[in-house]
């Protein structure tokens, strides 16, 4: 969700001096030193969960290959770091020294992995405030079964993010950005070595190379002329050569609303503000050729074909018309001094591709006796769309603001919280049916470093609470904690 009430609050930061050219060397293209940067912890912290649920036992010194990863906040450093546990145990692996990095990407096989090193922030103006990110200082590329690491000097004033691996973890693509413009980058991954750069006009929020790893897929947005407060132009799509990243196909989605800007009162006070907000599920296709719209604001879905170079659309038959209601809640607002009004849409796709599994909120403000704005946010469950049709296979009953599926595509994990408790629902996704609850923990597919897929837990409300759930009843195995903020890192 947007964090304008919060973000409105903020100083902005000082301006930030344009970028210089990337380092094309590696900067320690050797292997990384067989000595942890911070000790690691030789048996599991103290448990903090129930007698029901069972604890981890230390065991013999675990192996690299049977290991997942964490990512955990190091306050006397002030960074993240990634390092290998022991999932049996919540034992670290000793030997191994800790990535300084966030964010990070997972190659498809989980072999290699992308983290950027951050020493500060940035800011971007946004609403009249600002919104902060990580600054984006050294790429580190690490091929994880032997822990060897080379990495890439990048200018020092911006930040990142999305970052993929081609199919064959042989290229790295990243967007890049500063405060008034973005830049595609390409890296070999073997050697940390930037090959191609292109500008770009929008932001992209949404990168997909297509199978044959011969192209890439960039999906995005232009900022407004003055960052949330101002309309966005319509998002657009790129479609440009893997190796040399040269446009392809560049198509502009007029027909998709999306983004955030200021509707009512743009110059008073953030609390006197109306605003919209629209985000569109957007999904692309297992082998890359497609890309899924799922609109924010009317039951529609748009598919854009790269091989035939087509932007088409079906409407979603519903059972109910969820935007009329919208419409009507809405209708009368235009003196409105504050609030939110708009939707957002999430999808993951089927694992055989047929179908996106869909899940939406509305935003309502209207004002109470005293003049202040409430926001109403109303779910739109859960639906199961056949991506040729539009038409709704399976429909759910529930709330959910967030959905992931397992690896193996059999579950849809289903987050929702209310400030107080954050809980799961697990969805079989064939018979759209409750199949568990989880009650206090956020639930994140992952591989080990060999490859076995692996189901992690956490704690949102007790950060340094982790788990280890059965993949088939979803029960914890065992729990432990460790000493600060932790949470897993996920395979997407």
């Amino acid at each position: 969700m947007r964090m304008i009430t919060f973000l409105c609050l903020l100083i902005i930061l000082t301006a930030c001096a344009a970028p210089g050219p990337v380092t094309g060397e590696p900067r320690v293209p050797t292997e990384m030193p067989a000595r942890p940067l911070v000790q690691p912890t030789t048996t599991p912290g103290p448990a903090t969960e129930t007698p029901t649920q069972p604890v981890a036992q230390p065991t013999a010194t675990p192996a690299l290959e049977a290991s997942v990863l964490l990512v955990q906040w190091n306050a006397r450093e002030n960074h993240h770091e990634i390092r290998p546990v022991d999932p049996a145990t919540g034992q670290e692996v000793p030997g191994y020294t800790p990535i300084y990095a966030s964010p990070h990407a997972l190659s498809a096989d989980g072999k290699k992995l992308a983290a950027i090193e951050s020493h500060g922030r940035t800011s971007d103006p946004y609403a009249g405030g600002a919104s902060f990110w990580s600054r984006a200082d050294v790429l580190h590329v690490v091929d994880l079964p032997v822990w060897h690491a080379v990495t890439a000097t990048l200018p020092a004033k911006g930040w990142i993010i999305p970052v993929i691996f081609s199919p064959d973890a042989a290229r790295l693509a990243l967007a890049y950005h500063e405060k008034t413009s973005s830049t595609l980058m390409l890296f070999d991954a073997d050697r940390g070595q930037l090959v191609a750069q292109q500008a770009l006009a929008f932001r992209p929020s949404l990168m997909k190379y297509t199978q044959d790893g011969t192209a890439l897929v960039v999906y995005g947005q232009p900022l407004g002329t003055v960052p949330g407060i101002s309309k966005p132009d319509p998002p657009r799509v790129l479609l440009v050569d893997a190796a040399t990243l040269d446009v392809r196909w560049d198509q502009p989605l007029t027909d998709i609303l999306s983004g955030d800007w200021c509707l009512e009162n743009c110059d008073a006070p953030h609390g006197e503000q109306v605003f919209a907000y629209w985000r569109p599920a957007v999904v692309p296709s297992q082998d890359g050729h497609k890309l899924y719209i799922v609109h924010a604001d009317e039951e529609k879905l748009t598919t854009v074909d790269f091989d035939a170079r087509t932007v088409h659309s079906v409407e979603i038959q519903a059972a109910r018309s969820w935007f009329e209601e919208l419409l009507a809640l809405t209708a009368g607002v235009a003196e409105a001094k504050g609030g939110e009004n708009g939707a957002v849409k999430e999808a993951v796709l089927s694992s055989d591709g047929t179908r996106l599994y869909v899940i939406g909120r509305t935003m309502n403000s209207t004002r109470d006796a005293r003049g202040n704005w409430q926001t109403t946010r109303t779910s739109l469950g859960l639906q199961a769309i056949d991506v040729e049709s539009g038409h709704i296979m399976a429909s759910l009953d529930i709330e959910a603001q967030a959905i992931k599926a397992t690896l193996d595509g059999a579950y849809l994990l289903l987050d929702d919280w209310d400030g107080r408790v954050w809980w799961i629902e697990v969805i079989d996704a064939k018979r759209l049916q409750r199949v568990a609850h989880l009650e206090g923990w956020a639930v994140v597919p992952a591989r080990r470093i060999d490859g076995q897929p692996i189901l992690l837990a956490s704690n949102p409300y007790r950060e340094s609470q982790l788990a280890v759930l059965d993949p088939r009843s979803f029960d914890v195995v065992h729990t432990w904690s460790v000493n600060g903020h932790a949470e897993w890192l996920m395979t997407r």
